[in-house]
């Protein structure tokens, strides 16, 4: 098993390598056809000046982007990962060349190489994938948990990965003998929420001990411990809990960064806030921009502004609910809106004023927040932090991830809060709008059987429909 991780980590590193070579040899394959495979060397020189910073940053986007990772991915989402790091990439490079006068790096350089490493990129990632899926095959599935839970992880899996998964069998975290006897006839557990500590602590040891992989949604208190510090009573190990807030410091970085990147957002993203005024405006009564109460830091209320993307006075009849998936209630400009973003520009003002953050968790109105309070007390502590434009949340989940998952992606945050991770959300925010399934609305109900009949059975024989819902 160890040589497998130390074999799967140096193929990884060797991807990234060709990767970044794809990457430069498109920059001077460009030059050699712009010039008829004769670059006088004024021109040449500002691209090998260059070559450094162009690895650096290929280096990081490679890795924020995930491009290197293979496994259980799809051809299309690699390519929006690899058409959104070229064009960030080139914008750099372009920016670049004229901080150091390379004025002598055509332009049209630029098209040729973005035509050359995006269509040589798509064609290594895709032969890699088809790859993998031969190397690693159908991964084996045991899911651990309740019934109601151990359905809602199967209805994920099958959902994300129903190319790459076969579901073996549910079964109830008691059955240890019976979890015993399964457990050479497949490749990954997963443990669902909600299990006792005690056979949770089996479960891990059995895995260990079988050399098996394990995955395991956390209890929420779970996620606090992350970042626990070492510390020790005499000779006995003990974990120190931080607080899930920021410190002044970390506070003073983020608003100034907030200030810093909301200023360059309303002047880069002004025509199109210009653009989507106009089409709210014309497409539909109402006011341009829909304002509604909603809680930020400290439980503080506040006015959020976004462009209107519903019929209005929408909830006159509804009262206060969740926008559903394929809700009537919204407009055809807004359901464009909803889907590339831009309903949320407005929210950038709200960054200036300081009443928000660019990352943070997503503001909630009064109404809904004592809603999820009373079934999850963990909910309140969203509150210790400034709501935010985009998060974990919005960039790992969907509009139709339920609260309780979300809260798990924001107590994450708060744990985990740092510059960088900030800096590498908003990276990962741009990709989002290229996702229509991360826009959408509240899905409604599908069951097990449903999902099942939507996607290839054959993997699931061995789960009747009635083992299901036993």
């Amino acid at each position: 098993m160890k040589k497998f991780l130390k074999l799967k980590k140096l193929n990884k590193w060797l991807i990234i390598i060709i990767d970044i070579l794809i990457i430069l040899l498109g920059f001077y394959i460009a030059f050699m056809l712009k010039f008829d495979f004769n670059p006088p060397k004024r021109n040449l020189q500002p691209f090998i000046r260059l070559i450094p910073f162009i690895i650096a940053f290929s280096f990081v986007f490679i890795n924020i982007y995930d491009i290197a990772s293979v496994e259980r991915r799809r051809v299309v989402d690699m390519g929006i990962s690899i058409f959104i790091s070229l064009v960030i990439l080139h914008v750099i490079t372009m920016a670049l060349t004229f901080i150091f006068r390379g004025f002598a790096f055509p332009r049209s350089i630029f098209m040729i190489a973005f035509t050359l490493q995006f269509l040589s990129l798509i064609f290594w990632k895709a032969f890699l994938i088809h790859f993998s899926k031969k190397v690693t095959g159908v991964q084996r599935v045991l899911i651990i948990g309740n019934k109601q839970e151990s359905q809602e992880v199967a209805k994920k899996i099958l959902m994300e990965y129903k190319r790459h998964c076969q579901i073996k069998n549910f079964v109830h975290p008691t059955e240890i003998n019976r979890i015993k006897n399964m457990i050479d006839k497949v490749d990954t557990l997963v443990i669902c929420p909600k299990l006792e500590k005690d056979i949770k602590s089996q479960l891990v040891s059995l895995c260990l001990q079988k050399n098996k992989k394990i995955y395991i949604i956390p209890e929420l208190y779970e996620i606090s411990l992350l970042k626990s510090k070492f510390m020790q009573f005499d000779d006995m190990l003990g974990l120190e809990i931080e607080k899930l807030e920021l410190s002044i410091e970390d506070q003073l970085i983020k608003r100034t960064f907030d200030i810093f990147i909301s200023i360059i957002s309303i002047i880069i993203t002004s025509p199109f806030m210009i653009l989507s005024a106009i089409l709210v405006k014309f497409s539909s009564k109402g006011p341009i921009l829909y304002k509604q109460e909603r809680l930020t830091i400290n439980d503080q209320p506040f006015k959020v502004y976004k462009f209107r993307t519903m019929v209005d006075h929408a909830e006159k009849y509804t009262g206060p609910v969740l926008a559903i998936d394929k809700d009537p209630r919204i407009t055809k400009v807004g359901k464009l809106l909803r889907a590339t973003r831009l309903d949320e520009l407005p929210q950038l003002f709200n960054v200036l004023k300081g009443d928000m953050s660019i990352v943070g968790p997503r503001p909630e109105r009064d109404y809904f927040i004592h809603q999820f309070i009373k079934t999850n007390p963990h909910f309140i502590y969203r509150t210790n932090v400034k709501a935010g434009i985009t998060g974990l949340a919005q960039v790992y989940g969907k509009y139709s991830t339920s609260p309780e998952d979300k809260l798990r992606y924001d107590l994450l945050y708060i744990t985990n809060y740092s510059f960088k991770l900030d800096l590498i959300l908003i990276l990962k925010t741009i990709k989002t709008m290229f996702i229509k399934a991360s826009s959408k609305g509240i899905e409604e109900d599908k069951t097990l059987q449903q999902l099942l009949k939507e996607q290839d059975q054959s993997i699931f024989s061995e789960i009747g429909i009635t083992n299901i819902e036993e």
